[in-house]
């Protein structure tokens, strides 16, 4: 009395693998609108092209924005600089010192004080001349 494996399942009301598939219908994998597939082989190269100009442009557009805001930066940098170092009035200094009869180790002395304290310049160019020698004899007695 023996049965069959697959009348067995029968009999216990289970499905086979065939029964499994048995109803089952597969799509077909051509599509069913072929009028939406483009038939033009170029349509990918014209995308690709207008992908490319679109890249170009916009490094071109970047490049362009980066070249203006390093100019700006770079005029920043310049004033910033002239600001600390005191540009100009630095090299004027020398000459201003000579002028009122300092020696060469004393225009040194106070040119070095200047450069260690560059806000001090602001208030040197602010000064009325006759307070200057005043000023002077305060750095070099420091």
């Amino acid at each position: 009395m023996a049965e069959s494996a697959a009348d067995a399942l029968d009999n216990m009301g289970l499905e086979t693998e065939e029964s499994d598939t048995a109803g089952f219908t597969q799509p077909s994998t051509t599509p069913s609108n072929v009028a939406s597939v483009s038939s033009d082989p170029n349509t990918g190269e014209t995308s690709k092209r207008k992908r490319k100009r679109n890249v170009s442009s916009t490094i071109e557009e970047i490049t362009k924005v980066f070249e203006k805001t390093m100019e700006r930066a770079s005029a920043d940098i310049a004033k910033l600089t002239e600001a600390i170092t005191g540009g100009d009035a630095m090299t004027r200094l020398g000459v201003e010192l000579e002028g009122m009869g300092l020696d060469r180790m004393q225009v040194i002395r106070v040119a070095m004080y200047f450069g260690n304290k560059p806000n001090q310049l602001s208030i040197w160019n602010g000064l009325n001349d006759s307070y200057k020698p005043d000023f002077v004899k305060a750095i070099l007695e420091e």
